[in-house]
């Protein structure tokens, strides 16, 4: 029998392919560009991350255009033709609050100096088992999965929040259910689009330390992101087979 586990962490835990459109010069005396996508897709991409946009050739992304593009400082002038880059692997992490609160709170520094982002499944769902006769084994019904990554600065204006945090995270979901899709051999494609979902804003999903805010919360990490909620129907393991 397939694991839901195994399935979300294969989805979450892949690289991005950034596919470029262009790289354009915006002040070539301090060598910054504007490297723009041409799947509409900037992923998790935020200011402060570096990335390294062809070989020997590394940058620190200034601002980020959700999906369109995004302004990016490199060491020295940028020469050449580039294609595409990877995105590091995000991390998964599963189980209770405060069991996954500590793995979340010691995942460290990755890509310099900017935190790369985690999936947490809320690990209480139902799992559906469906009549033999059924093309799928069950149905994971009820999935609460986060997908958060450090805020930083307590004085984010709303508009900054979103700009820096939130709209990648929500692009975050939209690349593992992406990934869902495709794992063709144990996943129900036709399921999830033939069912609805939703896509919850976590602002603050960490630590909220206002005068007058609320203190409890999830983690104890300063994290925002998104909530995605849905169900997903599992195929059954045709590579299983009864003893004889």
């Amino acid at each position: 029998m397939y694991d839901i586990i195994d399935i979300l962490r294969d989805s979450i835990e892949q690289e991005a392919t950034f596919k470029i459109g262009s790289v354009v010069a915006v002040d070539q005396s301090k060598n910054i560009y504007r490297v723009t996508s041409c799947e509409n897709k900037t992923y998790w991409l935020k200011p402060c991350m570096s990335v390294e946009v062809q070989a020997g050739k590394k940058g620190k992304i200034i601002s980020v255009e959700n999906n369109k593009s995004f302004l990016i400082q490199f060491e020295s002038p940028f020469g050449g033709v580039a294609i595409q880059f990877q995105l590091p692997a995000p991390s998964f992490v599963h189980g209770t609050v405060p069991f996954a609160n500590i793995e979340i709170s010691n995942i460290g520094i990755k890509n310099d100096e900017c935190e790369m982002p985690v999936s947490y499944l809320f690990e209480l769902f139902t799992q559906k088992f469906l009549k033999r006769e059924a093309s799928n084994h069950f149905i994971a019904e009820n999935l609460r999965i986060f997908f958060l990554d450090d805020y930083g600065i307590d004085d984010l204006t709303t508009s900054d929040h979103y700009q820096n945090v939130i709209y990648q995270m929500q692009n975050f979901a939209f690349f593992v259910l992406d990934n869902l899709k495709k794992d063709i051999k144990r996943v129900d494609k036709t399921y999830i689009e033939d069912n609805s979902y939703k896509l919850i804003n976590r602002v603050k999903a960490g630590v909220f330390k206002g005068t007058k805010g609320n203190e409890k919360s999830f983690f104890s990490r300063d994290l925002s992101g998104v909530e995605l909620n849905l169900s997903i129907a599992i195929k059954k393991d045709n590579d299983c087979c009864d003893c004889c």
